[in-house]
């Protein structure tokens, strides 16, 4: 029988990273507003060009469409309101807030996210 590569048992173990976009901290707060315009307050955890991270009050699902509503800091224009798509969610038994992942539907430029982060 071979030995298996001194490396094997660390490769597999590694988690690679295969996001398009890097992301940043970013702890502001916002509104997800479903189709038929219901708000939902979320809290961030993180941005990038591509999308963000964020909890939200009550559940959302998998490929939802809706509007984040996202108040720049410092700003003195509307709210930003930026239509996204829901890649992921997963519902907090303890806190029963839900953890989301989005990726907006157009992606922000340079510009946008440095108004955030």
């Amino acid at each position: 029988m071979a030995a298996a590569p001194e490396n094997q048992a660390t490769s597999n173990s590694v988690s690679v990273d295969r996001r398009a976009h890097p992301r940043f901290p970013f702890t502001g707060a916002a509104v997800f507003h479903h189709p038929d315009g219901t708000p939902v307050p979320v809290n961030f955890h993180d941005i990038s060009l591509g999308g963000a991270s964020f909890t939200a009050a009550k559940s959302l699902k998998i490929g939802q469409i809706g509007i984040l509503e996202v108040a720049v800091a410092g700003a003195a224009t509307a709210p930003k309101r930026l239509e996204v798509v829901i890649l992921w969610a997963v519902l907090n038994e303890r806190t029963k807030r839900c953890r989301v992942g989005c990726k907006w539907a157009a992606p922000l430029t340079d510009a946008d996210l440095a108004r955030f982060v």
